[in-house]
C-alpha cells in the first residue's frame, strides 16, 4: 500500500466512531460525508461528490459546521463529472478546505476533458479549480484513479494509536473505473462518463462501505466477486437506477450479519426504481432512501424534498450503533406479500 495520505493520532479506541451521511438533494444530486471521530472530536473527513448549489442546499457544509465544529476536509472523491455529482465543488472546497490541503481523488479520464462539449459547465469549473489549487509540483494533492489489477491504487489514512494502542488504517480501495474501458471513452465521439465513474470500498477495522458511484453495467463483471462477500453498508449506485448491470444481485452472496443500503433520488428519471430497492431488500438488506416515498407522498413533493440518512458505527467493535433519518429520508419496506429469495 502507498504511503498514508495523512497520519492522525488517537487515544481511546472505545470512542472511535465512523459516521456516514448519505445526503440527497431536491430533485437530484448527492453527496456522501464520512467523519471518523474520537467521541465528539473529528479526526478524518471524507466527502464523495457534491451538489451544494445555494444557501438552501448546502447540507454537507451545514453538517460539518454545526455538528463537527467546521472540521476541515481531508479527502474529496469526485466520482465522475455529471452535473448531479458536480455542482458547487469550487465553493465547497473553498469553504471546507481553506488551505487547499485536502487530497482530491478523481477518475483518470477527467484529464483533458474540459474542452469536451459533453462535460457540463459545473464540471469544467470544478476541474479548473482543482487544477489551479491542488496540482502543484512536487507535492500534488490530486490523485487520478485508473484502476489496474497490477497497480497499487489504494489510498489510506492512518489512525496512529497512542499508549500502545494499535494503528488503524482507513483504506479506500478503488474497484472501478477499469483502465481499458476508461481509456476507450476518450476515443469515443461522446464520452461515457459513467464508464469512468469511481467505485470504491472504504474499509476500517472490519467495517466495509461500498461506494457505488454511477457504475456502468459494462464495468460490473470486472469487479472481483470477493468484494461482495463482506459489505456492511452499500451506497446504492446511480440513484437506484436500473442501469447498473443488476449489481444488486451480487450482494446476495454477502456474509455480513447486518447489511444496510442507502440511495439518493433522481426525480427526472423517477429513480430509485421500486424493482431495484426490492432487489436489495429481498436479500435481507435494510434499505433507506433520502427522497420522499412515492408510494405514500405526492410525487410533486420531490421538488421541495431532501433527506439525509446518518449511520453511526463503533469502529472498536465494528458494529452499527444507530441510524438517523433526517428530512424526507425513509426506510423502504418490501411490498407484501413478497417471497424472500436469496440470489445465487
Amino acid at each position: 500500500m502507498q504511503k498514508p495520505l495523512k497520519t492522525v493520532p488517537y487515544y481511546d479506541s472505545t470512542q472511535l466512531r465512523l459516521h456516514v451521511y448519505v445526503v440527497g438533494y431536491p430533485s437530484q444530486g448527492e453527496s456522501i460525508l464520512m467523519v471518523i471521530s474520537e467521541g465528539d472530536r473529528p479526526l478524518v473527513v471524507i466527502v464523495t461528490d457534491c451538489y451544494e448549489i445555494s444557501q438552501n442546499y448546502n447540507h454537507v457544509s451545514q453538517i460539518l459546521i454545526e455538528d463537527w465544529n467546521s472540521a476541515p476536509l481531508d479527502v474529496f472523491v469526485w466520482t465522475h463529472p455529471h452535473e448531479d455529482h458536480s455542482k458547487g465543488i469550487p465553493a465547497f472546497l473553498s469553504l471546507n478546505d481553506k488551505g487547499n490541503a485536502a487530497h482530491i481523488v478523481m477518475p483518470t479520464n477527467m484529464a483533458g476533458l474540459k474542452k469536451r462539449k459533453d462535460m457540463c459547465n459545473d464540471a469544467k469549473t470544478a476541474e479548473a479549480h482543482i487544477l489551479k489549487n491542488y496540482v502543484k509540483a512536487p507535492d500534488t494533492k490530486c490523485h487520478y484513479i485508473d484502476f489496474d489489477l497490477y497497480a497499487d491504487n489504494a489510498r489510506s489514512i492512518k489512525l496512529k494509536g497512542s499508549n500502545d494502542r494499535p494503528d488503524i488504517n482507513v483504506v479506500m480501495s478503488p474497484l472501478s473505473p477499469i483502465g481499458a474501458l476508461a481509456a476507450r471513452t476518450l476515443n469515443e465521439s461522446q464520452t461515457k462518463h459513467n464508464k469512468g465513474s469511481i467505485v470504491y470500498m472504504l474499509s476500517v477495522n472490519g467495517i466495509d462501505i461500498f461506494m457505488g458511484g454511477d457504475i456502468d453495467p459494462v464495468s460490473v463483471p470486472y469487479i472481483d466477486e470477493d468484494v461482495f462477500h463482506h459489505v456492511n453498508l452499500i451506497k446504492i449506485p446511480h440513484h437506484g437506477s436500473k442501469d447498473t448491470g443488476n449489481i444488486h444481485k451480487k450482494f446476495g452472496m454477502n456474509q455480513s450479519d447486518e447489511v444496510y443500503a442507502a440511495t439518493t433520488m433522481y426525480d427526472g428519471q423517477h429513480d430509485p426504481k421500486v424493482e431495484i430497492l426490492t432487489g436489495y431488500a429481498a436479500n435481507g438488506t435494510t434499505v433507506h432512501c433520502t427522497g420522499p416515498d412515492r408510494l405514500k407522498e405526492n410525487p410533486k413533493a420531490a421538488s421541495h424534498a431532501y433527506g439525509v440518512v446518518h449511520y453511526t458505527y463503533n469502529i472498536n467493535t465494528a458494529r452499527l450503533l444507530k441510524v438517523e433519518l433526517i428530512g424526507n429520508a425513509y426506510r423502504y419496506h418490501l411490498p407484501l406479500p413478497y417471497p424472500i429469495v436469496v440470489a445465487n
